[in-house]
């Protein structure tokens, strides 16, 4: 990731230095974002935060300042209204951001769809559904994405010719993939999914202990009261 925008460093940095061991990586963050971004459901930030910085569910955030957490969530929020504008333009333009492992030249697309893989793991029963209406493109787009994710967990039934092949292949296939799939997204009659996430709604004043307004069913103290 050499060529990371000043932004996307800071990001970077913020998510390295999260205390879990589980916390997802840039490259990790913005494979879930894409996945996000093109899973049939809206996914709120209520839900989808805590998977970022690899808390249990209802435990604590791991932020002992409030400033931190809300500095964090805010890059974080940003980094995923960039990947939703880029896939909102449909200009081709979008692009996938991979580690690198230097020693061996080797790009890491593994990590990106480790966190693709999450998203898709927050509404596995809405892409059943989803995968219903795809077209002959939409439906080759997903099981070439499927297949990469078995290659990625080491569960696929490929020959090994094929999974190398697969392999070397992916880095360039993935951005493509990405954008059939959130165009199929678009086409569903509930429309784009790509609006900008934002702060919680004023309404008045909240207790830390009371049920979040945003409806996550979540303490506000867990949830928008944190950004």
């Amino acid at each position: 990731m050499a060529n990371l925008s000043s932004r996307l460093r800071k990001l970077d940095e913020a998510l390295l230095d999260l205390p879990s061991d589980h916390a997802m990586g840039l490259s990790e963050f913005d494979g879930f974002c894409a996945g996000l971004l093109v899973c049939p459901d809206l996914i709120t930030p209520a839900e989808w935060l805590e998977r970022v910085w690899g808390e249990e569910e209802d435990s604590e955030p791991p932020f002992d300042d409030l400033a931190d957490a809300r500095k964090l969530i805010a890059m974080l929020t940003d980094h995923y209204n960039d990947v939703a504008m880029t896939l909102h333009r449909r200009q081709g333009d979008y692009a996938a951001i991979y580690d690198v492992d230097v020693r061996h030249d080797e790009t890491l697309w593994e990590i990106w769809v480790g966190g693709f893989t999450a998203a898709i793991e927050l509404r596995p029963e809405s892409w059943t559904v989803m995968a219903r209406d795809f077209d002959e493109d939409t439906a080759a787009a997903f099981s070439c994405m499927v297949a990469l994710i078995e290659i990625a967990r080491g569960e696929s039934d490929f020959p090994a010719k094929t999974i190398e092949e697969m392999t070397q292949s992916a880095p360039g296939l993935i951005p493509g993939l990405v954008e059939t799939l959130y165009d199929a997204r678009l086409a569903l009659d509930q429309g784009p999914l790509a609006t900008p996430v934002v702060g919680p709604v004023s309404r008045g004043k909240t207790g830390r202990n009371e049920p979040c307004p945003c409806g996550s069913g979540k303490k506000y103290k867990k949830c928008c009261g944190l950004n």
